[in-house]
């Protein structure tokens, strides 16, 4: 199992400035490789990419800079976004400047590692960097990676972990439905039903960026002419100011929405040996309002909350089932009979068996039957009109079970 330990960074003027030439070099290097890559002059091969990539450091004094691991990972990351816009799954690759990104610097050879600090090869010369805390120990280092943040320097250490795998403790099972009305549905094997509610923070987060990116859309832009008569827009102040909030605004979301969903997923963890979560991504096509629409793409982490699960289950020695969803709402889980609902319909009777059960806990059912840790004849004489517990969270107060009468 790979594990990854993030150290703030105390960086010397000198230090820094290395640094900060390094990764401006490696985002011009990625920049004149894919516009290669775009007139067609060069095959989006890894052997093919990597070469020219050393004959421009050989040709260029000033990307000479550039250490062999860095390269790898240009590489690397052209052939993945090249990949990733053919299947559909991203935009197509674009330029960057260093103004808008800081180009992460990667080493796995050429690093000399102490207990309070490390020491980086760049230009035939090792910079030491202190570390804020040490390196945790009993695991193999696999890489290092420099990163930036608002003006905060980290070290990403990836690190190889082994695990003792154990065997089921509880015996109990747990089947989750994924959607956009509430976080999730969840029904486990001894008939307990609980519905999460929406992450509120995601919410608040987003409001607060809207409101932010709109004063700095009112923020003035002024023409700016160099000596070779190139002109451009040179941002005003105040609009780098708001820029700067809306990125540590991201940031703290992104840390926030980290602990909720690793909060929720020790809880299911811990109580459920075996899980099974549906495949659900919010799509437009899904949507029939305006309103449905921008709830779905703006405040759901499915994804996220998917991956979490998944990492936290593998950690602790759990199993985590990926189920296909078609379906699972339309078909009744006890006569196995075919209507369609409109999403307005939260509580639904069958016309076949005239039985009564929520649409959501009914889909999560059916993830269970698909992923076979559910039996339907457990839940045909149970009450399914409304879940057992709500779970809900908050920054301040943690998860909070509250049954419902």
């Amino acid at each position: 199992m790979f594990v990854t330990q993030r150290i703030r960074l105390s960086l010397t003027k000198e230090s820094e400035k290395i640094i900060n030439k390094a990764s401006a070099r490696a985002l011009r290097l990625y920049n004149m490789l894919l516009d290669k890559c775009f007139k067609g002059e060069l095959e989006l091969s890894y052997r093919k990419i990597l070469g020219l990539a050393y004959f421009l450091i050989r040709k260029n004094e000033d990307l000479k800079i550039i250490n062999k691991d860095t390269n790898f990972s240009i590489a690397k990351r052209l052939i993945e976004a090249f990949k990733s816009y053919k299947e559909g799954r991203c935009e197509k690759p674009r330029y960057h400047s260093l103004n808008h990104k800081w180009f992460s610097l990667y080493f796995i050879e050429d690093v000399v590692v102490h207990k309070r600090s490390i020491e980086i090869r760049l230009l035939n010369r090792y910079y030491k960097l202190s570390l804020r805390e040490k390196i945790r120990k009993n695991k193999r280092i696999l890489s290092f990676r420099i990163i930036k943040e608002v003006d905060e320097y980290y070290l990403m250490v990836l690190m190889e972990k082994d695990i003792a795998f154990t065997q089921a403790k509880t015996g109990r099972t747990l089947a989750i439905d994924p959607n956009h009305t509430n976080f999730f549905m969840a029904v486990s094997s001894d008939g307990i039903s609980y519905e999460m509610e929406n992450l509120s923070l995601t919410k608040y987060f987003h409001k607060k960026i809207v409101e932010v990116k709109n004063k700095r859309d009112n923020c003035q832009k002024v023409p700016y002419k160099e000596n070779c008569n190139n002109s451009y827009i040179m941002a005003s102040r105040k609009y780098k100011m708001y820029s700067k909030i809306i990125y540590k605004l991201y940031l703290k979301r992104k840390r926030e929405l980290k602990d909720a969903l690793f909060a929720i997923s020790n809880y299911l963890v811990n109580k459920y040996d075996v899980i099974a979560i549906g495949n659900y991504a919010p799509r437009k096509e899904l949507a029939t309002n305006n309103k449905m629409r921008y709830k779905m793409i703006n405040e759901t982490v499915i994804g996220e909350f998917r991956d979490t699960l998944e990492y936290v289950a593998m950690k602790k020695g759990k199993r985590l089932i990926r189920v296909d969803e078609k379906n699972t709402t339309a078909l009744c889980f006890n006569c196995k009979a075919y209507y369609r609902k409109n999403p307005d319909i939260r509580t639904y009777t069958c016309p076949s068996c005239h039985k009564t059960y929520n649409r959501d806990i009914n889909s999560a059912i059916n993830i269970g039957l698909k992923a076979k840790i559910l039996s339907a004849q457990d839940y045909v004489d149970l009450n399914l009109e409304k879940p057992t517990y709500a779970l809900s969270y908050s920054p301040y107060e943690g998860l909070k079970l509250k049954e419902i009468k």
